[in-house]
């Protein structure tokens, strides 16, 4: 129980402490936890994933009274994409927008701020089940 477990973190954490969740496995619709599971390389053997709409992190972070700083997106952090490095997974990205022509592709890629903005809307519109994303909160003072 998502709720249950983030009351618990909350109730366990000292006042300005920091919460990291890492490479949590998010779902677009309930439907999606069958594929999820499926193509889940160890949850055949273990039963022992989950994966969970990215509002119910969020509703159950907030609900158990921790300030949600910062959500990030498959595509928002290495971490969440990791093994592919940042430039190996820049690369990609930029070969996939070659279609605009190569120069467009560079100037998107090499520019921080708009690449930047490109994963955070990759991020929004990726709808893989089980995509990963991680969480950072604080328990008030």
């Amino acid at each position: 129980d998502l709720a249950v477990a983030m009351k618990e973190i909350y109730r366990v954490m000292k006042p300005n402490g920091v919460f990291i969740a890492t490479r949590e496995h998010v779902i677009s619709k309930i439907d999606d936890k069958e594929a999820f599971y499926a193509n889940h390389a160890i949850h055949k053997y273990t039963q022992g994933e989950n994966a969970f709409l990215l509002r119910d992190y969020v509703d159950s972070i907030k609900g158990a009274n921790l300030t949600l700083k910062q959500t990030l997106g498959y595509s928002s952090s290495v971490i969440n994409f990791a093994p592919i490095s940042k430039t190996a997974y820049r690369n990609g990205i930029q070969k996939k927008l070659r279609f605009l022509t190569p120069p467009v592709a560079n100037f998107i890629t090499q520019n921080d701020r708009l690449y930047s903005r490109l994963c955070e809307l990759l991020s929004r519109v990726n709808q893989k089940p089980g995509r990963f994303y991680s969480f950072i909160a604080v328990k008030p003072a």
